[in-house]
Formats: C-alpha cells, structure tokens, sequence
C-alpha cells in the first residue's frame, strides 16, 4: 500500500480505493478510479493535486 499526507494532515492510502482520513482519524473521502492505484505523492503548483499511478495510467486528481 502506499500512503501520503497533504499540507492539511490529511492521509490518502491507497487499497484498491483511495482512503482519505484526517488527523482524528475518520474517513472523510473515499476516491474510486478505474484502475487500481500502485503510489500515490502530492504536487502541482499549489501541492494541491493527488497524483497516483497504476500499472497503466497517470492520474491527477484535484484535492483542494
């Protein structure tokens, strides 16, 4: 599995879906993608977008 957290103290972890809880705790979002993540790691311009890749793909996904 892979994990990361954002500037919020938010954790992704991706099993099969992406998992996102935050400081307490609690799932406070679930992200379903097509493709089965493989890692994950935060970036852009404003460290706002969840990069995650799968055996195939490259996905952005905005989480701000």
């Amino acid at each position: 599995y892979s994990n990361v957290a954002d500037a919020e103290g938010n954790l992704y972890i991706d099993d099969g879906h992406i998992y996102v809880y935050n400081k307490a705790g609690e799932e406070i979002k679930r992200i379903t993608l097509e493709e089965r993540p493989i890692s994950l790691a935060i970036g852009g311009a404003d460290k706002n977008t969840l990069f995650v890749t799968t055996t195939k793909s490259l996905y952005g996904v905005k989480i701000k």
